[in-house]
């Protein structure tokens, strides 16, 4: 049985959504890119957090 990446069929496609939908209501991409980078570094803070 092969293994399946639910996070690319799940979080790639809602997350494109929201940026897609903060990007259009902003009328602006940076916008977008701010919160992608705000995202990310979420991501990254809470993978490398210690306990």
């Amino acid at each position: 049985m092969e293994k399946y990446n639910y996070s690319f069929f799940i979080i790639v496609p809602v997350s494109a959504l929201i940026l897609g939908l903060v990007a259009w209501r902003s009328k602006s991409i940076g916008t977008s890119m701010i919160v992608h980078a705000l995202i990310n570094s979420m991501a990254n803070i809470v993978a490398n957090f210690t306990w």
